[in-house]
């Protein structure tokens, strides 16, 4: 199947979802080379907050799939990107867009030891299981501890 089959194959739903996310990508990684990571989180903490206000943070069946395919379209956003998109503002993007929708979610960041060097790895995880392809190398990562999703808005 065709990549242009593939798109018209999506429910239009998801073809929203995934020009917004086509469009935002490349401003996370960009706000994130020019403004730092805690500056760039904060923004997407502001525009991504829950659309019904105190509602509290869906954790069913159901938030679970869509957390599965909101991954999936952000996967697909971000490796067609003009500007690339590495593992932290993939996930940035995937926390925010889980945050917008009301799915808990937490932005996660680990690091290993290679050799005498440090190489650190950014993902999202619902329900405490990695999402996205990119999910299955957070295993290989010691996490810093809590979630850098919940990090205090106020920004120096």
């Amino acid at each position: 199947m065709t990549d242009l089959a593939k798109l018209r194959a999506l429910p239009r739903a998801d073809l929203r979802t995934l020009a917004l996310c086509a469009a935002v990508s490349p401003a996370i990684a960009l706000a994130i080379r020019l403004a730092g990571f805690r500056r760039a989180r904060a923004a997407v903490a502001r525009l991504s907050a829950r659309r019904t206000g105190t509602r509290p943070p869906l954790a069913t069946p159901a938030a679970a799939e869509r957390a599965r395919t909101l991954s999936r379209l952000v996967g697909i956003a971000a490796a067609r990107s003009p500007v690339r998109a590495e593992c932290l503002p993939r996930a940035l993007l995937l926390w925010g867009m889980l945050r917008r929708e009301g799915i808990d979610a937490a932005l996660r960041i680990g690091v290993i030891r290679s050799g005498d060097r440090l190489a650190a790895h950014a993902w999202v995880e619902h329900e405490g299981e990695p999402l996205g392809s990119d999910g299955g190398r957070a295993g290989l990562y010691a996490p810093f501890a809590g979630d850098l999703g919940a990090l205090s808005e106020r920004v120096s």
